[in-house]
Order: C-alpha cells, then sequence, then structure tokens
C-alpha cells in the first residue's frame, strides 16, 4: 500500500518575521507607558513620605508647646537614627514619622553614605534645612539668635533659610506678611497702601538629597535628580516661591526633585530642579 503523505501546516519565514515584528512594535509601544506608570507611582509615594514627614513636624509642635523641631545635620557617614546623637533627625522625628517614610522611592543618595550599590543601606534619603546648615559646628536654637523676635532682616525668621531650629510654629511660614509701601506721593505712581511681599528666599523645607556625578562625566558638577516629570519653570531653588506661583510648567519630561513648602496644616511639594540661574533648564 501507498502511504500517504500528510499535510503538514507551518509558518512560513515571511510569517515569522511579520509576528516578530509586530510583537516587537506592541513591545515599543508599552514600555514606555509602563515605564511613566511606575514613575508616577514613584512620585506619589515620595510625595506622600514629604506629607507624612510634616505631618510628623505638626505631632511634634503639637506636643512641645507649638515649637519646631531642633535638628541638626551630622557627618554625612553618621547613622541619622542613632540614639547617641539626640539632635539627629531620625532620633527627633522618629516617633512621628513612620520609618519608610524617610526613604524616597526613587533615591539616588543617602544617609549613611555608602556605596551607591547598595542604597537599601540608606536610612534617611531628604535633606532637611537644619539649625547647623548655615554655621560650622553646633547649631543655634532661633532662641539663642541675638536676632530673634526682632522682625528684621537678620531675624532667622525673615532670613528664611533655616527652619528647624526650634523656632515657634507660627514664625514658620511660606511667604512674608504684608509690607507698608511708599503712597502716591512718595513713590510717584499708584501704589495700593498694603502688598504681600514674597520671600526673597524660599530654601525647601525637607527636600530629595541630589546625587553627585562621579570625576570624568562630561556633566560633572551637575546633579542627579531622582524623578522625572514636567518640573516647574524655575531654574533655582532659592527663587521658588516666586517662581512656582507661575503657571508655566515646562511640558518635557525633565529630571528633577521634589521639595517641600509648608506653614502649618498648609503645604506644597513641587517638582523642581536646583541649579543657578545661568544655567539653561534642560
Amino acid at each position: 500500500m501507498k502511504s500517504r503523505a500528510k499535510n503538514v501546516s507551518a509558518f512560513t519565514l515571511v510569517e515569522l518575521l511579520v509576528v516578530v515584528s509586530i510583537i516587537a512594535l506592541l513591545l515599543g509601544l508599552l514600555l514606555p507607558t509602563l515605564r511613566t506608570a511606575r514613575e508616577q507611582a514613584k512620585q506619589l509615594g515620595c510625595k506622600k513620605n514629604l506629607t507624612d514627614i510634616w505631618s510628623g513636624v505638626l505631632g511634634y509642635s503639637f506636643e512641645y508647646n507649638d515649637r519646631v523641631p531642633f535638628m541638626e545635620r551630622l557627618s554625612p557617614n553618621i547613622d541619622p537614627f542613632n540614639p547617641k546623637f539626640p539632635t539627629a533627625i531620625g532620633v527627633v522625628l522618629g516617633p512621628y514619622v513612620e520609618y519608610r517614610a524617610f526613604r524616597c522611592p526613587s533615591a539616588v543618595a543617602g544617609y549613611p553614605e555608602t556605596d551607591p550599590n547598595k542604597r537599601n543601606k540608606w536610612k534617611l534619603t531628604y535633606d532637611f534645612s537644619t539649625a547647623d546648615q548655615r554655621s560650622a559646628g553646633r547649631g543655634i536654637a532661633y532662641d539663642d539668635s541675638p536676632y530673634a523676635y526682632t522682625g528684621k532682616e537678620a531675624d532667622p525668621a525673615v532670613a528664611n533659610e533655616v527652619y528647624f531650629d526650634g523656632r515657634p510654629l507660627q514664625r514658620v511660614s511660606v511667604s512674608r506678611p504684608p509690607k507698608d509701601e511708599p503712597t502716591d506721593g512718595e513713590s510717584g505712581g499708584t501704589t495700593p497702601d498694603k502688598v504681600e511681599i514674597i520671600w526673597s528666599i524660599g530654601t525647601p523645607m525637607v527636600a530629595d538629597t541630589l546625587g553627585e556625578r562621579v570625576a570624568g562625566d562630561r556633566e560633572a558638577g551637575r546633579p542627579i535628580y531622582p524623578h522625572r516629570g514636567a518640573v516647574r519653570r524655575q531654574s533655582d531653588v532659592f527663587r521658588s516661591l516666586a517662581s512656582t506661583s507661575d503657571p508655566l510648567v515646562v511640558s518635557a519630561r525633565r529630571p528633577g526633585y521634589f521639595h517641600l513648602q509648608a506653614s502649618r496644616e498648609f503645604k506644597k511639594i513641587y517638582l523642581t530642579r536646583y541649579s543657578p540661574d545661568a544655567e539653561p533648564l534642560d
């Protein structure tokens, strides 16, 4: 008997190439969306951390006569939760903030400083505007400043460079109180009797810790940012309040980091950049 040949159906090479091309095209369309969704989830986590940290600051102040914590930034290699250092950030705020809130999901640097490849060793990945930030050695408490409560430019609450120096909570503000302006006769123009003056300096209260590029990098000297997104149109955080009130935003997804500005229950979290005014926003 003659054996009957079986009809075997199979994909041709052309058909296989078409299927592979379609799969590659779908992956190319989906992967950016998945990356964006993952980044957005991390940004939400970072914002929640900053909110929890500020809630912890308020919780501290309610227990300590409406005062913000007095905290000091230690050596980068010291554990910020080491109880041997009673003014360390983690020691002071630890009872009021969940431990996980001290670490940004997209952190690129942290404390204590370790090999960046061992980022799980970081216990704190946010920088705080602490009392020792502008002085050598131990920080100066607000009440110990000779200009405290004077309302002058040298008053730490007016200079607005440091926040966590044990000052009364009411002296933590995101904008200056109204200031008298010249009348028509004095200025030669029409100006209101009272106007709100925005801080000339607006350092972040709490912000993502920025990474540093290694020597030899073509962009050495420029910071590494943890997040990507529509960055506010501002080139320097020291002008943050004036510029973040601008409704214009950069449409491109540029690198940046989150920083917190707050006053009692009012808080704002901005995705911004830290760079000299002369540096283009790119």
